[in-house]
């Protein structure tokens, strides 16, 4: 059973986690929404406006555009990553500290293409916030303190 709560977990994770991920799921399922909807209303006229030509146009937009996010996160698996190594660190030392915070922000900032973007890593620390706050209130609290004086990335975890 805790296998199965853990992979749950890790799931929800990489899913709904990282909220660029997210907002890209979203993105796709109204757009699929949208179509089939339009699809249905293809004949139906408001005023001299044809509604479902709307809608359709609206989904295929939307179902063209959903999947550019999430493609750009792989799909949320640095995020997920980065929880499974900050989890584990937790579970082995007990707590997190401020130098495991540090190394690995700066290491996701030296990859090639993270110099001097604001968002840019995000997802990566994403991960490690969401281990942070699994873990609790001082772990939390390591996490932000470092996060603040050592990360570039201004998109807030939440």
């Amino acid at each position: 059973m805790n296998k199965l709560r853990k992979r749950y977990n890790e799931t929800m994770v990489q899913l709904v986690g990282n909220r660029v991920t997210l907002a890209s799921y979203l993105g796709m399922v109204a757009g699929a929404a949208l179509i089939a909807d339009g699809l249905s209303n293809s004949g139906y006229m408001a005023s001299g406006f044809n509604v479902g030509a709307a809608e359709l146009s609206g989904g295929i937009l939307f179902a063209l555009l959903g999947p550019i996010p999430a493609a750009a996160t792989y799909l949320g698996r640095g995020t997920l990553e980065l929880y499974r190594r900050t989890r584990d660190y937790i579970e082995r030392k007990g707590h997190l500290d401020e130098r495991f915070v540090e190394r690995t922000i700066k290491c996701i900032q030296s990859k090639a293409g993270y110099r001097g973007s604001k968002t840019n890593g995000y997802c990566e620390e994403q991960g490690m916030y969401l281990a942070a706050k699994e873990a609790g209130r001082d772990s939390l609290e390591v996490f932000r303190r470092t996060h603040g004086k050592h990360s570039r990335i201004r998109i807030p975890h939440f």
